[in-house]
């Protein structure tokens, strides 16, 4: 009987540049929910803090959702050319 291994993909893997972009919304998003939880601040001030939450929610999640694809690609390109060594090995 052939033995099968099946690997989860995480974690994801990610370029500097985005790495240190992801971060810096990461604590852009704390910043803007400290403002929106604040009692002393103007209930103006804090619903434009709310929105600013969701906006920044909203591009982080679109952000690992991109960096779950890159990774998923990258490791279907790793089991496709390991795939043709070993249709090459078999010839």
């Amino acid at each position: 009987m052939k033995k099968v291994e099946v690997k989860v993909l995480i974690p994801i893997e990610i370029e500097p540049e985005r790495e240190r972009l992801f971060h810096e919304l990461k604590d852009a998003l704390k910043r803007a929910e400290k403002i929106a939880n604040d009692g002393r601040v103007k209930m103006k001030t804090r619903l434009e803090a709310f929105r600013l939450v969701g906006y920044i929610a909203s591009i982080l999640a679109g952000m690992l959702k991109d960096f779950q694809m890159d990774e998923i690609q990258r490791k279907l390109m790793e089991l496709e050319e390991e795939l043709k060594r070993e249709k090459s090995w078999r010839k």
